[in-house]
């Protein structure tokens, strides 16, 4: 009698533990959102790339209201102001698959738990720039939340550019992205505090 009552009690504590465990998973597997002063207490870096300011305009939009650190990506050799020579060099990197050399140095990106990415889409590509800094720092960025925002020319560049940045970090969480076309004018804030708020994240990927 006693052998099986210690059976029933192990096998009562083993289906407990299970589901303390499994429950557990469920979630973390779960999504959740962040109000805006719940993000800004996370470990936040904004780090763009821009040509004609409108990335930077948007990444001022964004530290306004979450903080964080926020870095430009300058590569060594700046890129030609007039367009068509711009839209050149940029041809003949992506040809070459040019991983270009950056004057930008970053902080050790280990306490960062969100990383916004700002980029324009020239050819319908992430800027080069930025392209360098998530290649080079790909296990950097390994758990890392990455959220890009994507100022493109026309529309159906704006995917191409998300896509590349999936495929720049692939041990890293791309989500949430945020498009917008160029030339920006006025305050992005309002639009910008709309998308800061709809965002889901899986609970394990803010642990």
């Amino acid at each position: 009698m006693k052998v099986k009552n210690l059976v029933i009690t192990g096998i009562a504590l083993l289906v407990i533990v299970l589901l303390i465990v499994f429950g557990y998973r469920a979630y973390l597997n779960g999504e959740t959102s962040l109000s805006i002063a719940q993000m800004s207490k996370k470990k936040i870096l904004i780090t763009y790339y821009t040509r004609t300011n409108d990335t930077s305009k948007m990444a001022d939009t964004i530290h306004s209201l979450v903080g964080g650190d926020m870095i430009k990506i300058e590569p060594e050799i700046a890129y030609p102001a007039d367009k068509e020579a711009y839209t050149k060099r940029v041809s003949e990197e992506r040809e070459k698959r040019t991983i270009v050399p950056l004057k930008t140095s970053f902080p050790n990106l280990k306490p960062y738990k969100i990383i916004f990415v700002g980029t324009p889409t020239p050819l319908g590509i992430t800027a080069p720039p930025v392209k360098s800094f998530l290649i080079k720092n790909s296990d950097n960025l390994k758990n890392k939340i990455i959220i890009p925002f994507i100022i493109y020319q026309e529309t159906n560049q704006a995917m191409g550019a998300y896509r590349d940045i999936t495929y720049f970090v692939p041990n890293s969480y791309v989500k949430n992205p945020y498009f917008t076309g160029e030339n920006i004018t006025g305050s992005k804030k309002v639009s910008t505090e709309r998308w800061l708020t709809s965002m889901k994240f899986k609970r394990y990927e803010l642990k």
